[in-house]
């Protein structure tokens, strides 16, 4: 069952609860670039970057993007599931929805931090429709810290209750600057988008119990070595205060570099955890020399 809905000047579709926008340009091209956003984000932090690559002179690209699973416009599940299980689904449905993989083109995937994670371990599931996978500050490979630790022992409403107080001051550490305007726009937009669908909270941080994202080392290992030519982008911002560049980058890094993948690396010494957002022009143009030079 399909609905159509009006957002922010941009049609969205939903299918079998998940909110989405499959969005293509004048050309006809057969190439998607999927958009996977991070534990408490939605599909609108990715309209700039989308709208790039929509509107590119020579090659042009599909851009699906999509709420997961309770977030944004996505429906809250009647189970309370956030595993990897339920989101690995929630994709496999659109994609198989859309038929993107009965096309003769490969789809790309890009994922934002928790995105990253479960575009990589999704790529471990379909090695064979995977064209190219982006990977934006993408967690799995934290450390099990005292902090996670305690998340295995806590009730979810006692941490929950406590974060709902603090949740402003977590939004606004995504950006080096957290006051900037463009910080100042994102946080506005997600007060507004709160206060229409009050759960998009629950979620973040039930996935937070529920989704692993630390000490996936052997998860992704296998993702990556199933399909042994498959081009890999890996961007940071050096000031990332979510998902620290140092030491996590270079666990990614070398992870990759072990298992002889072929690799790409770009860091911006200026830009924090949402750096796409920051600086997505040149976000954009590293990306598409990436993909003009791999695919």
């Amino acid at each position: 069952m399909q609905k159509e809905k009006e957002n922010k000047e941009t049609t969205f579709i939903k299918f079998n609860g998940t909110n989405y926008i499959y969005q293509k340009p004048n050309t006809n091209t057969n190439k998607t670039i999927i958009c996977i956003h991070g534990i408490g984000g939605h599909t609108e932090l990715f309209a700039d970057l989308a709208s790039y690559f929509l509107n590119l002179e020579f090659e042009q690209y599909n851009v699906l993007r999509y709420d997961l699973i309770g977030r944004g416009h996505s429906d809250y599940p009647s189970d309370n599931k956030f595993d990897v299980e339920s989101h690995l689904k929630q994709l496999r449905d659109l994609i198989v929805h859309l038929e993107l993989h009965q096309n003769s083109s490969k789809y790309i995937i890009l994922g934002h931090s928790m995105g990253g994670c479960l575009a990589t371990l999704y790529t471990n599931k379909y090695p064979d429709e995977v064209a190219a996978l982006i990977l934006l500050a993408p967690a799995g490979l934290l450390e099990k810290s005292i902090a996670f630790k305690l998340l295995d022992y806590c009730p979810s409403w006692l941490v929950k209750t406590p974060l709902r107080y603090i949740q402003e001051s977590g939004w606004r550490l995504n950006f080096v600057d957290p006051w900037s305007p463009i910080a100042n726009k994102i946080v506005s937009y997600l007060y507004e988008l709160h206060t229409e669908v009050p759960t998009i909270f629950d979620a973040s941080y039930e996935c937070l119990f529920q989704f692993p994202l630390t000490n996936l080392e052997e998860e992704v290992v296998t993702s990556l070595t199933t399909n042994q030519t498959l081009p890999i982008l890996l961007m940071w911002g050096k000031k990332d205060k979510i998902l620290s560049c140092d030491p996590n980058f270079m666990k990614w890094a070398k992870l990759l570099e072990q298992k002889e993948k072929l690799l790409a690396c770009t860091l911006y010494d200026e830009l924090g955890h949402d750096f796409f957002i920051e600086d997505p022009e040149n976000v954009f143009q590293d990306i598409n020399l990436f993909l003009q030079h791999f695919l």
